[in-house]
């Protein structure tokens, strides 16, 4: 399956509720989920009032999930909540029961976010999730606007919030239209519950941030919506919201809290990774010692995504080969896409990459080594220690290899422009079908996705020269430029294509390398490579 309060002071317009009784919720109901901009009927459960408490079943579970099961369901005042267990993974309800109980709205929640959830009454004893064959086309500005001016309550509401704000300007909105429209989706979000208000008004906070025209709007949202931050979100909730007032107080020149600002995010996103690499749930091993020959480097290429949970194995092995060996060694390529779902750190630069292999990467994780499949397959975190070595056992006959192939390359920063030079030498056979390839990578990113890790390494954001690369014909030497503003621009224009919210877009372009590999593509093997740090500033 896909998967993805305190109240907003001044801003939020909470919608009138009354108390429930238990007598209200008896009956089937039909659990329809938001997921991805498609509205899908997964579940419908079946609640019970006996001897003044609630008990729950699943009744149906659509076919392509798997077993479901209900439990602890509770109704305290107006707030009902219970778990549902789907292949032994728990997802939490919580909603709000309106008086007469025809729709109840509220959230599903799975390691730290959230969906928006509507429950209705159902005489029905299957129920079937349309999957749709491709995303859905993403809502435009119009569609949007026209939606929440008709439809308020519906959680497809949600899934055009970014196009709103980012399109306000160009679409001549003012700021009494954007003041509007920002008090429009907190009031809708309010039917959904506290968890959904808090994640709507980081979403709209985050839009806003990004948004051209409304510098003063966009801070005051963002302060508001990190008021609403739970305390139990911890370390993710605060930089989440950190991450937001860092980008309006640089649109807004206010460089002293700007820079006490910066300092808490990387202080808190520091300690958040180190902790993330010292919970693997296996110790790495150290690298042996190569012979002065061996100096073939090994090119480990890893497509994954944040909403896949049997990439987690996957990505924890990948973090382990980081661990065992020198950059100088191995080089890591880490390809986020859009499997299962729609994942913010996926670019076109990594679908490029993805139809380069074209039938090895049919799914995700898949892993190429030089670029050879191997060891393919993933699984959960008690299976990342057995995947760790299967890499292991494909690595080391790799490293003990020599080439004649040299490469030599800089990368040099200065504001937001990156000045790129690669050379090769020693290349055997030249010709159209042997090319020089950058990747511009960054060493590791925070982003949380549905499978519940938070920290993703050695993440392509851009392949400078594209992905088809530079032949190795004539010239041995090539340069590249890479604008990170246009960069910035040209990736938000590219999730807001996909059909899905992000309320999350990270975009912070820290610890910078450039990648430099020789590649035959009639073999596809990857002959050598280099990588290098990006020389000068960050953000």
């Amino acid at each position: 399956m896909r998967t993805a309060c305190a109240v907003l002071t001044g801003l939020l317009l909470t919608a009138p509720l009354a108390r429930a009784g238990n007598d209200n919720l008896a009956g089937t109901w039909k659990v329809t989920v938001l997921d991805s901009g498609t509205l899908l009927d997964f579940w419908l459960v079946k609640l019970e009032p006996k001897d003044g408490k609630l008990d729950g079943s699943v009744v149906a579970t659509a076919k392509q999930l798997g077993t479901s099961t209900l439990e602890n369901p509770r109704l305290k005042g107006q707030n009902l909540t219970f778990t549902i267990k789907l292949r032994g993974r728990p997802f939490d309800f919580e909603g709000l029961v309106p008086k007469g109980g025809k729709v109840i709205r509220g959230t599903l929640g799975v390691n730290g976010r959230a969906l928006p959830v509507e429950l209705t009454p159902t005489k029905a004893e299957t129920v079937e999730a349309a999957f749709p064959n491709r995303p859905p086309t993403p809502p435009t500005f119009e569609q949007e606007r026209e939606l929440l001016a008709k439809e308020p309550a519906s959680p497809k509401v949600f899934t055009g919030i970014g196009v709103l704000f980012r399109k306000a300007k160009e679409n001549k909105a003012t700021a009494e239209d954007v003041k509007g429209w920002r008090d429009a989706l907190l009031k809708s979000a309010a039917l959904y519950g506290p968890r959904w208000q808090r994640q709507v008004g980081l979403e709209v906070a985050s839009a806003l941030a990004d948004a051209e025209g409304y510098p003063e709007i966009a801070e005051e949202m963002v302060r508001q919506a990190i008021k609403a931050i739970d305390p139990k979100d911890g370390i993710d909730g605060e930089l989440r919201g950190l991450s937001l007032l860092q980008k309006v107080l640089k649109q807004a020149g206010k460089n002293d809290e700007l820079k006490k600002v910066t300092t808490r995010i990387d202080k808190l996103e520091l300690e958040g990774h180190k902790e993330a690499l010292k919970n693997l749930p296996f110790t790495p091993e150290k690298a042996p010692k190569r012979a002065a020959k061996d100096n073939r480097v090994v090119v480990v290429e890893l497509f994954t995504g944040a909403m896949c949970p049997p990439c987690v194995a996957a990505d924890m092995a990948f973090d382990g080969l980081e661990k065992t060996y020198p950059e100088s060694d191995v080089v890591l390529l880490q390809y986020h896409l859009h499997i299962p779902g729609p994942d913010a750190l996926t670019n076109p630069a990594a679908i490029g990459r993805q139809k380069y292999y074209a039938g090895g990467v049919r799914g995700t994780p898949s892993i190429f080594f030089n670029g050879k499949s191997a060891a393919g397959g993933g699984g959960s975190r008690e299976h990342a220690e057995g995947k760790y070595k299967e890499y292991l056992e494909v690595v080391k006959p790799l490293l003990m290899k020599s080439t004649d192939v040299k490469i030599t390359a800089s990368a040099a920063r200065k504001g937001d422009k990156i000045e790129i030079t690669a050379s090769v030498d020693g290349l055997d056979k030249p010709g159209e079908n042997v090319k020089l390839r950058l990747a511009l990578v960054e060493d590791w990113v925070r982003y949380l996705g549905s499978n519940g890790l938070p920290y993703h390494s050695r993440v392509v954001r851009a392949m400078p020269g594209g992905a088809k690369g530079f032949a190795l014909k004539d010239a041995m030497k090539q340069t590249a430029t890479v604008d990170l503003g246009e960069l910035r621009k040209n990736l938000n224009d590219y999730l807001d294509t996909v059909g899905a919210r992000f309320p999350l877009r990270p975009m912070r372009f820290h610890d910078l390398h450039v990648v430099a590999y020789v590649q035959d593509d009639d073999s596809k093997e990857i002959l050598q490579a280099i990588d290098v740090p990006v020389s000068g500033g960050k953000d």
